[in-house]
């Protein structure tokens, strides 16, 4: 490789974070803060990239890389489509400027080819040169986006030289993009689209921040690993919100005072419906005031009919009963005459007779003058009941036209009634009408306050979000920075001049649990489920033992944990216990490699079933081995139990661990370690726990070891 005499590392660099990580750490860190949903490696070469590399050590299933280069997309297809069948290969020559080029450029260094001309990079490669050019089309990254970037959370890695206009060209195309990684020349004579100068100018618009910088084997062509930026995504973010809480505010406002002037408009037509009310209401009282005037009227006007009908009828009696004497002495006065006649006939015969008879006659002249003077005087009382008769019947006739002139007044004031109703009712129908348009302006005021308050609510989350996202990428950072501090104390600890054990423990959990093994000397220590454990503290004893033995009075004077034990009599110092067969038999093997078995007792017990709180949970079969550590023990032992996540990453609680301790070590004092602080199933563990402790009155206290749920019992 020959490097330009006259090329000059760029001076003005954007910031680069903590130069102390490596690119995979950097990757670590951000999948830890920005969720990733794919990784699209541009210009993936033969695959070789850190960044392949890491997902290919994450598991990371959604990957997408694309090579131009058909030898070495064949080479990248025999590399990595076995091993990853469900990571996407293509074929594919890209964009790499804002104006589009049709001829791909092979050149004599494979991995400079592409739609640039190799003679553009001859200030890093003075040699290189043209062997084939071939047309092509490339495909703009627009449309790339548009099919493969639709969900947020991309990281994008463009490992080839592309201008930096080309990002502000496409800045659409980058709005899911988190993660960015680009390569940029540093020297100073480098083309200027290509340049370090014009990179951090096209991320400060388009808003990434550089966090990370790796030089290639050529000193002037780096890697930047840029994410979004928080301050110019919070910009953006409040500009946007800020325009959609302006329009959302003027159309309410607008839609406000709209409803505002139809409410004015709807109560003045309610005041005057109100007033038309009132009026028909005061009208309705009236008519009905004089409806009930005009039916007492008529009932009284009715009482008087029916009294003059009675008096009719008691007079008509009357006159039938003046008739009927009338026509009885009308019959007395012709019999009387018929017997004058036949008295003066018979005077006439016999005139003696008449003489003597006389003295009656006139006596029936003077009964005849008193019938004629009553005959006279019922004839005038008959005229009178006549002269009344018609007196009545005019009267009556009279009542009957006023009866009915008040019969059509009332009848007319039934259809002023019903009239008056009904508008009653017309009028009721529009006061409920606007009576629920008021209703429903008045929830679309409370309507528009609660949106208000949504969009208040927004901006502080928002806030929020992006204050935790950035304390979580320091403090992840910080966390980091830590971690390789631990690893090297780790390392100093453990070697001495020995080979490493697993590193796959964390090193903070690894170096606390080293120092309280060592701080609480306990007698024993059992694992569940955590070969890398079980490791760490073999080696850890073996590494003391050449130094100290712990000596206590009584019995356990002549005790150490040199004794070996067969499996039928007493654990090591250290009891590992298995659910599977083939990993106690790596275990062992692996043990036996680093000279470890002799401080080891490796226990084979699957899971079966158990009961805890009611409910039945798996859990080791380790109960013979506890009796036979119980029957080993003193009373006042101090022993060690640590629970890997083999339980949990099956998705089985550990809860049933406390309870089955308890049963078997009922005596010793307990310090309980749970590998891994938050699991599922476990969430209610330490309150079941508390409450067991409590009804068992046995006192215990949570320990704070790192990642970890830790108790202590005491005995």
């Amino acid at each position: 490789m020959t490097v330009a005499t006259n090329a000059q590392p760029f001076i003005s660099q954007p910031t680069t974070g903590n130069e102390t990580l490596s690119q995979a750490q950097w990757l670590e860190a951000l999948g830890r803060v920005l969720p990733l949903s794919q990784l699209t490696v541009f210009g993936a070469g033969k695959g070789k990239s850190t960044a392949i590399e890491w997902a290919a050590a994450n598991g990371v299933k959604n990957v997408c890389l694309i090579e131009g280069n058909k030898d070495q997309y064949e080479h990248l297809v025999a590399v990595w489509q076995a091993l990853h069948p469900e990571w996407q290969l293509h074929n594919q020559v890209m964009q790499a400027s804002a104006n589009q080029a049709n001829t791909f450029y092979t050149a004599s260094l494979p991995a400079e080819s592409g739609v640039l001309a190799p003679d553009a990079l001859n200030v890093l490669w003075p040699n290189i040169s043209e062997t084939q050019r071939q047309p092509c089309e490339p495909k703009s990254l627009s449309s790339w986006a548009a099919t493969h970037w639709k969900s947020a959370g991309q990281w994008v890695f463009i490992d080839y030289f592309c201008e930096a206009d080309l990002l502000n060209a496409c800045q659409d195309a980058f709005k899911n993009v988190d993660v960015l990684m680009i390569r940029v020349s540093t020297a100073e004579q480098s083309p200027k689209a290509l340049s370090a100068k014009a990179w951090t100018t096209a991320l400060e618009k388009t808003g990434f921040s550089v966090v990370h910088r790796k030089e290639e084997r050529h000193p002037h062509i780096e890697h930047w690993l840029c994410i979004r930026s928080p301050s110019e995504e919070r910009r953006i973010l409040k500009q946007q919100l800020e325009e959609i809480y302006q329009q959302d505010k003027q159309q309410a406002q607008q839609q406000l005072e709209d409803k505002q002037a139809q409410l004015t408009r709807q109560q003045a037509q309610f005041k005057q419906l109100s007033e038309e009310r009132d009026t028909l209401k005061n009208r309705l009282n009236k008519a009905l005031k004089a409806s009930q005037q005009h039916q007492q009227a008529q009932k009284e006007t009715a009482e008087k009919l029916e009294q003059a009908n009675q008096q009719l009828k008691t007079t008509q009696q009357k006159l039938e009963a003046a008739e009927g004497n009338y026509q009885q002495a009308e019959k007395q006065r012709q019999e009387i005459e018929k017997a004058h006649q036949e008295l003066q006939h018979k005077l006439e015969e016999t005139h003696g007779w008449f003489l003597s008879r006389k003295q009656q006659a006139e006596e029936g002249a003077e009964k005849i003058a008193t019938l004629q003077g009553e005959l006279h005087t019922k004839a005038e009382q008959a005229a009178n009941l006549e002269e009344r008769l018609k007196a009545t019947e005019a009267e009556r006739e009279k009542y009957n036209g006023y009866f009915a002139d008040r019969k059509k007044q009332h009848e007319e004031a039934k259809v002023q009634l019903r009239d008056a109703q009904q508008a009653l009712k017309e009028r009721d129908a529009t006061i409920s009408q606007l009576s629920e348009q008021l209703d429903a302006l008045q929830q679309s005021n409370e309507r528009f306050a609660q949106l208000e308050g949504k969009l208040e609510a927004l901006f502080g989350e928002q806030k929020t979000y992006i204050q935790q996202t950035t304390n979580a990428l320091g403090q992840h950072v910080t966390r980091s920075a830590r971690q390789q501090r631990d690893e090297q104390a780790l390392t100093h600890y453990l070697q001495h001049g020995q080979r490493p054990v697993s590193t796959q423990l964390p090193p903070g959990y690894a170096m606390a649990l080293l120092e309280h093994y060592e701080t609480t000397q306990h007698d024993v220590v059992v694992v569940l489920g955590s070969s890398e454990t079980t490791e760490l503290l073999a080696q850890a004893i073996l590494n003391t033992r050449q130094q100290q033995r712990r000596l206590s009075g009584g019995q356990r004077e002549q005790q150490d944990n040199e004794v070996t034990l067969s499996n039928a009599d007493l654990p090591q110092a250290v009891v590992s216990i298995e659910h599977q067969k083939a990993a106690s038999e790596a275990l062992k093997q692996r043990l036996g490699n680093k000279t470890l078995a002799q401080a080891v007792s490796v226990v084979y017990a699957p899971w079966v079933e158990c009961q805890a709180n009611g409910q039945s949970a798996l859990f080791y079969a380790a109960d013979a081995t506890l009796q036979r550590l119980n029957q080993w023990l003193p009373d006042d032992a101090r022993v060690l139990v640590i629970v890997g996540e083999a339980l949990p990453d099956a998705s089985h609680s550990r809860e049933v661990t406390l309870p089955v301790l308890l049963q078997q070590l009922p005596t010793q004092r307990l310090d309980i370690v749970l590998e891994g602080s938050s699991q599922p199933q476990e969430t209610n563990l330490q309150e079941n726990w508390n409450k067991l402790l409590e009804n068992r009155q046995r006192p215990g206290h949570w320990l704070n070891l790192p990642n970890t749920q830790s108790l202590r019992v005491e005995g």
